[in-house]
């Protein structure tokens, strides 16, 4: 009992993403901030590590339930990677540039200002490292 996972209702548009989301078109945004310094990849792992516990939302793996889907909390660590083409990451890098990338499913109005501020502390988290 002690090891059960929070599960998170989808709001009436985002029970439709799902059923609807074919092939490449897997219906994403992309946040990128552009930076003075290059991106060091371990400084970047360490603040995501320690920031993502304080967005639960973006820890979560989609299931299908028996009438909807709906998200569920995720014991996989999220693995901070250089970005080559298309992203498939939550958090990417390339020298100067911090993408975070999340599906539309996370974007009711309070999850999107919550994407911007989770980006925000990441930067944030990341140069106070570095000082």
């Amino acid at each position: 009992m002690a090891n059960r996972k929070n599960w998170y209702k989808l709001d009436n548009a985002a029970k439709i993403v799902p059923s609807t989301a074919k092939g490449a078109n897997t219906r994403v945004f992309r946040i990128t901030c552009q930076l003075k310094e290059k991106v060091e990849e371990e400084i970047l792992q360490r603040a995501l590590d320690e920031i993502i516990e304080d967005y639960p939302i973006f820890n979560c793996v989609l299931h299908r339930g028996i009438f909807w889907y709906y998200l569920e909390d995720s014991d996989l660590r999220e693995i901070v990677k250089k970005r080559v083409h298309r992203p498939a990451r939550l958090c990417t890098f390339r020298d100067i540039r911090i993408s975070f990338t999340a599906s539309i499913i996370l974007t009711t109005g309070s999850t999107l200002r919550c994407s911007m501020f989770l980006q925000m502390a990441l930067v944030h988290s990341c140069f106070s490292k570095t000082l």
